[in-house]
């Protein structure tokens, strides 16, 4: 890694990790980086090769005490402006650790979660500095959250 980044991006793999890869022309020109679950087998998009750090993966397990401790070292090192997450667990893990580094957490809802929120949303709706939900339903539920339309360009669909 050759810059400090401006912009930590969080994720699991799969799904979260595509939902964070959206978000890619608009963070182009600003210094960033990608944390990401590592899991046996998982492929990585070559747009992140160089520019990825990777934590224990926690899996709801003896995983989610160590990786909030990764992620205060990894953070305190990298020293983002901000971080970005669409979860799962692992943007809890992150929020906990920039919360006690002063590091301030946008979190993205899933794009999954269209009548109910996730367990990972009812626990960022009250750890992260603000919240971005994709379906309008959930207004009702997070408040004090934003909706912000999906972040999923399908083509002269939704927002």
């Amino acid at each position: 890694m050759q810059q400090r980044p401006s912009i930590a991006l969080i994720a699991s793999g799969g799904g979260h990790l595509q939902q964070l890869l959206q978000l890619r022309e608009l963070i182009a020109r600003i210094p960033h980086c990608y944390i990401v679950e590592k899991r046996d087998g998982q492929n990585m998009p070559d747009e992140l090769t160089g520019r990825t750090y990777f934590v224990r993966c926690a899996a709801r397990n003896l995983g989610n005490l160590v990786q909030p401790i990764q992620f205060l070292f990894l953070l305190r090192r990298l020293r983002p402006a901000c971080i970005i997450s669409t979860g799962a667990s692992v943007a809890c893990s992150a929020a906990l650790a920039a919360r006690l580094l002063g590091i301030p957490v946008l979190y993205i809802e899933s794009f999954s979660a269209v009548t109910r929120p996730t367990l990972t949303g009812r626990i960022m709706y009250h750890l992260s500095y603000h919240m971005i939900y994709q379906w309008e339903e959930l207004s009702a539920i997070f408040p004090k959250a934003e909706y912000g339309g999906f972040l999923y360009d399908f083509g002269g669909g939704r927002d």
